[in-house]
C-alpha cells in the first residue's frame, strides 16, 4: 500500500480512513484524520470505526457500508468524535474499488466551519426560500432585505414589490406595531413574538400576523436585522370572534329569556349557570343558585317523576313536558312545566333546563272553567267531566238544581240581592258534598251536581237535607222569603254507554217536572221507572 498511501497522504484537508470491508475496523488513515481527532495512531488503526462516530451516524454509515458496490461512492453527512468529546460534522464520501479489493475508503471533509456560520444572509436566504411560513429578512434600518416563496405567493406580490421597500412602505399606518417589535429586537438580541394586525401589500385590507422575530446576526456577532417568521392568522380570529358573538348572542339569549332557564349536570344534579328569570321568580341571588342541587327547590310531590326523568335524559331522552311544582326561596309554590335540552356535553353530561311559568295560564284555565261570581264550576268547565268514561260498577247520579222565582228576588231587591243569594247557595251545595262530587253554576239560577260512588236512593235522601237546609236559609232572610224563593231539583242516574247530552236532557226534565208539580221540590227520572213521588 506504500504508493496508495502516499497518494493519499496528498490528500489534505480531507481525512481518510481506510477499512476492512468484512470487519469494519481501520487499517489505514491518513495524517490529518489522527489529527483531527486527537488521537495517537495506535488508538485508531485496527479500531472500529464506529468508535469514532456519533451513535446518531451510526445508522446511516452502516447503511453505507452494507450496501455500497463495487466502484460506486455515496456521500451523506455523519458526526465524528474527537478525543475531547468535540462532534466534528464531516461530508462524507464513502468508496468502494473492485469487487478484489477488501478495503473501502472513508473521505471525511470537515464542514463544522460551515455549519456555524448559518446565520449568514446566503443560509437564511437558503432556509427562508425552502419554508412554507412567511418568512423574510429585515434589515437594521427596516428595509425588506429578503421575502421567501411562501410569503409572496399569500400576498400576490412580486420580489421587487417587497425587496428593497421599507417597513412603512409596505404596511402603512398599520407599520408601527411591527417597528417597535423589530427593534425590541434588535436592542434586547432577543426572539419576540407577537400578533399584530398589518395591512396586504397589495388590497391595504386590514390581516392578522402572528409573527416571531428573531435577531440576524453577522459574524461580528452585531444585530444587522431581523428574522420574520409569521402566518396570517385572520380566518382563525374572524372564526373566534364569530364565535365569540354567536357565543354572547346565545348567552343573551340565555340570560334574557322570559322562560326560567339553568344549565346543569346530570351526574351530580347540581347547577352549573342559572339565568336572570330563574333568580327573579325563585327569589334566589345567581350566587346562590350557582352550585345549589337540582332538587332543593322542587315539590316533594314531583321530585320522584323527576328523578326518573333525568335518568331517561342520560340516555339522551329530552323531557318534553314535565308538570312540577317549585319552591321559591320564601317558601310559594310555583307550578311550572319542565322540558330540557338533549345532552350538550357528552363528556359533562350537560343539559339546559327549561321551566314555564304556567301559573298566568293556570289563572286564564281557571277563568275559562269557572263562574267569576261563585267560582264553582261553568258550563265548560262541567261538561267535559260529564264525557268521561266511567265503569258499569261506579254509580253516577245527575242532579239539576233551579231556583224558583229568582227572577222576583231580582227585580224586587235588585240583582246584587241576587248575587249574594247565589253566592250562599253555591257554599251550602259545597258543603254538603264529598271530595268526588263536582258542582258547577250551569248559568244564571241553575246549578248542577255530579254524584259520584252513591246510589240514587241516597242521592235523594241527600237532596232532601240540602233542600232542607235552602229552606232554612230562605227563612232566614226576609228579602229571601218575601220573594218566595225556593229550590226545584231533578236527578237522574248516569248510565255508562249514554251521552252526556241525553243523561243533562233528563236531569232537566226531572227538574221541570219539579216545577210542574209545584216547585220546592225533587223529581227523579231515570229514563227507565216512573218518576218518584215528588216530595
Amino acid at each position: 500500500m506504500g504508493s496508495l498511501a502516499r497518494t493519499i497522504q496528498t490528500l489534505s484537508p480531507a481525512m481518510l480512513a481506510c477499512l476492512d470491508r468484512s470487519t469494519g475496523l481501520i487499517n489505514f488513515h491518513n495524517p490529518v484524520f489522527a489529527e483531527r481527532l486527537g488521537y495517537p495512531s495506535s488508538q485508531i488503526l485496527e479500531h472500529s470505526i464506529f468508535q469514532f462516530i456519533d451513535e446518531s451516524s451510526f445508522i446511516p454509515l452502516a447503511k453505507a457500508l452494507k450496501t455500497l458496490q463495487a466502484n460506486a461512492e455515496q456521500d451523506l453527512n455523519v458526526f465524528l468524535k474527537t478525543a475531547s468529546g468535540q462532534l466534528l460534522e464531516t461530508s462524507l464520501q464513502v468508496c468502494r474499488r473492485g469487487e478484489d479489493d477488501f478495503l473501502v475508503y472513508l473521505f471525511f471533509i470537515d464542514i463544522t466551519a460551515h455549519s456555524q456560520k448559518d446565520q449568514d444572509l446566503a443560509v437564511y436566504q437558503q432556509i427562508i426560500s425552502s419554508s412554507k411560513e412567511l418568512m423574510s429578512l429585515v434589515s437594521r434600518d427596516f428595509i425588506y432585505v429578503v421575502a421567501n416563496q411562501a410569503y409572496l405567493n399569500h400576498f400576490k406580490i412580486k420580489e421587487e414589490d417587497i425587496v428593497g421597500h421599507s417597513v412603512w412602505e409596505i404596511h402603512g399606518d398599520k407599520a408601527a406595531p411591527l417597528v417597535r417589535k423589530l427593534e425590541e429586537t434588535f436592542q434586547n438580541k432577543k426572539t419576540v413574538r407577537f400578533q399584530a394586525e398589518i395591512n396586504d401589500p397589495v388590497t391595504q385590507e386590514t390581516i392578522h400576523i402572528d409573527s416571531m422575530h428573531s435577531p440576524y446576526v453577522n459574524p461580528q456577532g452585531e444585530v444587522v436585522g431581523a428574522i420574520v417568521c409569521a402566518r396570517d392568522v385572520s380566518i382563525y380570529i374572524k372564526t373566534g370572534n364569530a364565535i365569540r358573538s354567536s357565543n354572547l348572542y346565545y348567552k343573551t339569549l340565555f340570560q334574557h329569556s322570559p322562560d326560567l332557564l339553568a344549565a346543569v349536570n346530570l351526574k351530580t344534579g347540581l347547577i352549573l349557570d342559572a339565568n336572570q328569570t330563574l333568580e327573579r321568580v325563585l327569589g334566589y341571588e345567581k350566587s346562590e343558585l350557582t352550585g345549589l342541587h337540582l332538587f332543593k327547590f322542587h315539590g316533594k310531590a314531583h321530585k320522584k317523576v323527576l328523578a326518573e326523568a333525568i335518568v331517561d335524559l342520560s340516555k339522551n331522552n329530552p323531557i318534553h313536558s314535565l308538570a312540577v311544582s317549585l319552591i321559591a326561596k320564601d317558601g310559594s309554590c310555583i307550578s311550572a312545566d319542565l322540558k330540557t335540552t338533549p345532552i350538550i356535553e357528552d363528556d359533562s353530561s350537560i343539559a339546559i333546563f327549561v321551566w314555564r311559568d304556567t301559573r298566568y295560564q293556570e289563572k286564564l284555565a281557571y277563568k275559562a272553567a269557572h263562574d267569576p261570581l261563585t267560582h264553582l264550576l261553568n258550563r265548560s268547565g262541567f261538561m267535559p267531566l260529564l264525557e268521561k268514561p266511567f265503569n258499569e260498577q261506579e254509580t253516577r247520579v245527575l242532579c239539576f238544581i233551579d231556583i224558583d222565582n229568582f227572577k222576583q228576588l231580582n227585580d224586587s231587591c235588585g240583582h246584587l240581592c241576587g248575587d249574594e243569594f247565589l253566592i250562599d247557595m253555591a257554599e251550602l251545595l259545597r258543603q254538603h258534598i264529598s271530595q268526588h262530587d263536582r258542582l258547577c253554576r250551569l248559568g244564571g239560577d241553575e246549578f248542577l251536581i255530579l254524584i259520584c260512588q252513591r246510589e240514587l236512593d241516597d242521592v235523594y235522601k241527600l237532596m232532601k237535607v240540602i233542600l232542607l237546609k235552602i229552606n232554612m236559609l230562605i227563612k232566614g232572610q226576609h228579602k229571601y222569603l218575601s220573594a218566595k224563593l225556593g229550590v226545584s231539583i231533578g236527578l237522574t242516574s248516569f248510565q255508562s254507554n249514554e251521552s252526556s247530552r241525553d243523561v243533562l236532557k233528563r236531569a232537566d226534565d226531572a227538574c221541570y217536572q219539579s216545577k210542574r208539580n209545584g216547585k220546592n221540590q225533587i223529581s227523579i227520572d231515570d229514563g227507565c221507572e216512573p218518576a218518584l213521588p215528588s216530595m
